[in-house]
């Protein structure tokens, strides 16, 4: 389950989706590049990670009315899943095949 929630207090900005399987909260990745060398070998850069280069994309089927005010009301939501708490800008929200939804949120930070 997904918990999107509002930061400032608003008695309809709290909402719980049953995501689908699909979904994809759990993505990591580091900072990397990988450069050729002259010698034939290559060189690593590694600039650590951040939650901050996360990207969510949530997908539910279900009424979407109450998510899509989220997004059109606020620029930052409070997201809770089952690796922890987030700041998330929420990207956008459209409709699969009619009966799932997608809402696609881009992690600020990690707040737990």
């Amino acid at each position: 389950m997904i918990a999107l929630s509002t930061l400032t207090f608003d008695p309809d900005g709290h909402v719980v989706l049953r995501e689908l399987p699909d979904s994809n909260t759990r993505d990591l990745r580091r900072r990397t590049n990988r450069l050729p060398t002259l010698d034939g070998g290559v060189s690593l850069n590694d600039a650590g990670f951040s939650h901050g280069d996360r990207t969510f994309v949530v997908r539910w089927r279900g009424d979407d009315s109450a998510v899509r005010r989220l997004v059109r009301l606020y620029g930052r939501l409070r997201v809770s899943t089952r690796d922890g708490v987030f700041l998330a800008a929420p990207e956008g929200i459209r409709q699969r095949n009619g009966r799932e939804n997608e809402l696609t949120l881009l992690v600020l930070e990690s707040l737990t």
